[in-house]
């Protein structure tokens, strides 16, 4: 079984059966160097590019990493105790501070507590985000806007809208600046929903 991983923020909101949908760019690197430069011809097992230049069209196929029907665990930092035991740093699995964590990225399966199941896959330019699907990614609402998580003081740089506020947490997500210039990537949207193992 393959993991994912996601920042705190998210791991709780899909906890939370908010966060329904994710956007990933992985296994886009070659496309998502001139995204534009290229049109998205048919979508199957993997995804079908054309690339149009000078001199003709090349293709180019690209695989997604999860299919449907997949379970899928989610991935956050941990802490084995005793045999089959472990304990996990968000959703205050720690309340005393007790543990030293382990990096998500090697967290296995047999310490995961969550799961979900790919329920949709499909690819898409990043900027054709519906504001509908922004509220999927789930975000989280601050007042009456949407939060920034690019800055996180309260009160200060606040989203106007659910997709500023994908935008921003795409970025922070990724670990960009936040005045970095978001280029429009061809992503993969999984749809899922959190499974009970």
């Amino acid at each position: 079984m393959q993991g994912i991983m996601m920042v705190e923020v998210l791991v709780t909101q899909t906890v939370k059966g908010i966060k329904k949908v994710t956007r990933r760019t992985g296994g886009l690197d070659e496309v998502n160097k001139d995204p534009d430069s290229y049109r998205l011809e048919k979508l199957g097992s993997s995804a079908e590019f054309i690339e149009t230049t000078s001199t003709g069209e090349n293709f180019i196929a690209c695989n997604h990493r999860f299919k449907v029907g997949e379970i899928v665990y989610l991935k956050e930092p941990f802490c084995k105790i005793g045999n089959n035991n472990y304990r996990h740093k968000y959703l205050n699995d720690n309340p005393e501070g007790l543990y030293k964590w382990k990096n998500k990225l090697y967290m296995p399966e047999e310490a995961a507590r969550f799961f979900i199941k790919i329920t949709s896959v499909k690819c898409e330019r990043l900027y054709d985000i519906t504001e509908e699907q922004a509220i999927l990614e789930g975000i989280e609402p601050d007042g009456v806007k949407w939060k920034n998580y690019t800055k996180l003081k309260k009160g200060k740089f606040k989203a106007l809208s659910p997709i500023e506020s994908v935008m921003s947490l795409f970025k922070f997500a990724n670990k960009m600046a936040a005045g970095t210039m978001l280029p429009n990537y061809w992503v993969w949207v999984y749809e899922y929903e959190l499974y009970n193992k």
